[in-house]
């Protein structure tokens, strides 16, 4: 790193807790609803990066208006019926970079809603200072990312940000931000992943730990 850390930004699905396969479901439930079809799970993925409302319009058009509201709902039902949790040890970390004065930001491509609605879930709302959501168009936490930087005044060289897709490092890449890469889940594609080339590649949360802790220690 070009200095010392002073801020972490996690990306959600994927990274926190394993809950694209829910994110997946709600997709499929909501299209079969509406359309009689069920889209398949590539199909879903291929729009991710965008916000439901985004991926909603481009396998439904705007057939519904009730149809994102009826989205929330089903992934309400899966994610309380589910025992997902944060991945072990992901709570701990952010506990300790809070408790060594690093600003949290958890930036994705959820909208705010769903985003609020998962962190309540997991249980780890509390830790997050600033909340990056997810856009109609696409993917755009580059500028969550500069956003988090403007709003604490922390320079984006000194803001790591953690993620599972490609996507999260290129986008921090683009914001100057130091990119780190989470290949723990197991949707995780870590080929692509490490075909961005980031700064550094965890194959477990103890992996980002110890190096956290490398980081804090400097």
């Amino acid at each position: 790193m070009p200095g010392p850390l002073r801020a972490l930004s996690l990306d959600l699905d994927g990274t926190l807790a394993d809950t694209l396969g829910i994110c997946v479901e709600t997709f499929q439930d909501a299209i079969e609803q509406l359309q009689g079809r069920r889209p398949s799970a590539a199909e879903v993925v291929a729009g991710f990066g965008a916000s439901e409302e985004g991926i909603l319009t481009r396998l439904a058009g705007r057939q519904d208006p009730d149809l994102e509201d009826r989205w929330h709902a089903r992934y309400g039902e899966l994610l309380a019926a589910s025992r997902v949790r944060p991945f072990d040890g992901v709570r701990q970390a952010m506990e300790r970079a809070a408790a060594a004065g690093l600003r949290l930001a958890v930036i994705t491509g959820k909208g705010r809603r769903s985003a609020e609605h998962t962190l309540d879930h997991l249980g780890l709302r509390d830790l997050v200072d600033f909340l990056g959501p997810g856009d109609v168009s696409g993917s755009i936490k580059d500028q969550r990312l500069r956003a988090f930087a403007m709003e604490t005044g922390i320079d984006p060289a000194h803001i790591a940000h953690l993620g599972d897709s490609h996507m999260d490092i290129v986008d921090a890449r683009a914001a100057g931000c130091v990119t780190l890469g989470a290949a723990w889940a197991p949707t995780t594609d870590r080929d692509a992943l490490a075909a961005e080339g980031p700064d550094q590649l965890f194959d477990s949360v103890a992996d980002f730990t110890g190096w956290l802790e490398e980081q804090l220690a400097r």
